[in-house]
C-alpha cells in the first residue's frame, strides 16, 4: 500500500518472487499524512481490517512578536520540511505532502496557491535565489538536485544528482547553497554547494564540507550580508540541540547562542538579531553583535509558543513570522473490513 496524492493504493506482490502482479488499485480516498515524518497514516491487520485517518490539514498564519494573529495565508493543507518567504516578501514556497509532495507557491498578498512542480518527482527542501527569481529544491524523492523558474515558466530543471541530502540556505551574494550530508562516523554535518546567481551548478566545482565534527550539526543559514561571513546552526556537542555562530568560509570556532536548547535558527534581516525555537517550544530572540572575528549575544527573549507540530519562518521585515497551525477540528478514524475484497471489485470494474 502506497499513497497517491491523497489517494490509498494496493497492489498485489509476491513476497517469494520479489515481483508484483496486476495493476494497483485504490482502496480509500482522503489519506491523511503524518506531517513530521512524510509517513501515511493507515495501518492494516493480517485479517483483513484497515484503519486510516483523513488528513489533519494546516494553515499558514500570520502573527507578531507578541503572538497576535496578524491574517492566514493561502490555503490549508499538510506542509512538510518548513517555509520559505522570498527575499522580496511577495511569495512563499513550501512543500505540501497532502498533495503529491510537490511544491508550491503562495502570493503572500493576495494568498492564492498554486503547485509549481509536474515532472521532478517531488520538490522539498525550496531556497530563494537573492533576487527572488529562481528556486532551488530537490526531487526525485531526495536524490536529485532541480532548479525552477519562479513565475512558474518552463519545465523542472533536472541540475543532476543530490550530493546532499537535503538544501538549507542560499547565500545572499548567490554563490553557495548550505546543506546537510550524514555519515556514521560524523552524524550530520554541513556542507556548501558552489551555485551561479541564477541557480546553475558551477563548473568542475565539488560540494565540500564545511562543519564535519563527531557530533550532528544542521539547519545552517548564512547571515544576511552581501558576502555570508558568518552561519547559524544547530549542533548537539552539548548533549541536546543548541544554536550556535560560526565564521565563514573558514569555521574558526563556534560561539553559542541559545542557553536552554534551540533548533532552526535564522537571522533577522539586519543581522542584528537571531530567531530561533527554544526546547520548550517559544520563538526566541537574540540580539547579536558580529564583528571581525567575535559575536556578542545578549539574553534569550522569549516571544511566543508555537505547537509541538508546527514550524516558523521571520519574515523579511523581522517583525512576522509565519507558522504553519494545525486546525483544531477533530478527524474521524475510518474502517474497513475485509479491504482485499476492494481489489478485485475494483479490477472487475466494480
Amino acid at each position: 500500500m502506497w499513497q497517491r496524492a491523497g489517494t490509498l493504493v494496493a497492489q498485489e506482490f509476491d513476497g517469494a518472487t520479489l515481483e508484483f502482479a496486476g495493476e494497483p488499485r485504490p482502496i480509500a480516498e482522503g489519506v491523511g499524512v503524518v506531517a513530521a515524518s512524510a509517513i501515511i497514516a493507515v495501518t492494516a491487520s493480517t485479517n483483513g481490517t484497515l484503519l486510516y485517518a483523513s488528513p489533519d490539514l494546516q494553515q499558514l498564519t500570520w502573527f507578531d512578536r507578541a503572538a497576535k494573529l496578524l491574517g492566514t495565508v493561502g490555503d490549508p493543507g499538510v506542509f512538510f520540511s518548513g517555509i520559505r518567504i522570498s527575499p522580496d516578501g511577495k511569495q512563499i514556497a513550501t512543500t505540501r505532502i497532502d498533495a503529491g509532495r510537490d511544491l508550491w507557491l503562495i502570493d503572500a498578498d493576495r494568498g492564492t496557491s498554486r503547485r509549481t512542480t509536474h515532472d521532478s518527482g517531488g520538490g522539498f527542501d525550496p531556497q530563494w535565489s537573492p533576487d527572488s527569481r529562481t528556486i532551488l529544491f530537490t526531487g526525485e524523492n531526495v536524490t536529485a538536485l532541480y532548479r525552477k523558474d519562479a513565475a512558474g515558466a518552463g519545465p523542472d530543471q533536472r541540475l543532476g544528482s543530490l550530493p546532499l541530502s537535503n538544501l538549507t540556505d542560499w547565500s545572499h551574494d548567490g554563490r553557495f547553497v548550505l546543506g546537510t550530508r550524514g555519515t556514521v562516523e560524523t552524524q550530520t554535518d554541513i556542507w556548501v554547494l558552489p551555485v551561479t546567481a541564477d541557480g546553475q551548478l558551477v563548473p568542475d566545482a565539488a560540494v565540500k564540507p564545511y562543519l564535519r565534527t563527531p557530533v550532528s550539526e544542521s539547519g545552517g543559514r548564512f547571515s544576511p550580508e552581501a558576502t555570508p561571513r558568518w552561519v547559524a546552526y544547530q549542533s548537539n556537542e552539548s548533549g541536546r540541540n543548541e544554536v550556535y555562530v560560526q565564521s565563514f568560509p573558514d569555521a574558526r570556532g563556534p560561539h553559542r547562542i541559545s542557553a536552554d536548547g534551540g533548533t532552526a535558527p535564522q537571522w533577522g534581516p539586519d543581522g542584528r538579531e537571531l530567531f530561533y525555537r527554544s526546547a520548550a517550544g517559544k520563538v526566541v530572540a537574540v540580539n547579536v553583535t558580529l564583528g571581525s572575528d567575535t559575536v556578542a549575544a545578549s539574553s534569550p527573549r522569549e516571544l511566543f509558543t508555537i505547537p509541538p507540530e508546527s514550524f516558523f519562518e521571520v519574515a523579511p521585515d523581522g517583525q512576522r513570522f509565519l507558522v504553519n497551525v494545525l486546525d483544531p477540528t477533530s478527524h474521524p478514524l475510518t474502517v474497513i473490513v475485509n479491504w482485499p475484497s476492494l481489489m478485485n471489485s475494483r479490477a472487475n470494474g466494480q
